[in-house]
């Protein structure tokens, strides 16, 4: 997950979909999350683009995450609520990321130095 998210032109459930075309509506959250977005999602902040492309790493569920500065862009209570969300997501997965604080439940760290 980059710092700077690409975000599609269509609905927040289709971005947040991406990656698992299959996912069923009520896994999305579909309700209210309608709304269309223009190219790139420029007409979402950075905080609201980071979060769409945290959703679509909760519901690809995949088995290694890559965190680019993932929450750089929210605010400290916003940031609060997706390292909970993150901690749960990261359980029995390899986790690579910038933030030490995105790790913090983490069984193992491996730290690269000047690498």
């Amino acid at each position: 997950m980059l710092q700077q998210t690409y975000l599609f032109a269509g609905t927040i459930a289709e971005n947040t979909a991406y990656g698992r075309p299959d996912a069923s509506p009520r896994r999305i959250m579909a309700d209210g999350y309608d709304t269309m977005l223009g190219r790139r999602g420029h007409d979402l902040s950075d905080g609201e683009r980071q979060r769409v492309a945290i959703a679509r790493a909760i519901l690809k569920d995949p088995r290694i995450l890559i965190f680019d500065e993932a929450t750089s862009s929210v605010d400290t209570q916003t940031e609060e609520k997706i390292q909970e969300a993150i901690a749960r997501l990261v359980r029995g997965r390899t986790t690579i990321a910038h933030r030490l604080s995105t790790l913090r439940t983490a069984d193992r760290l491996v730290i690269v130095d000047e690498g």
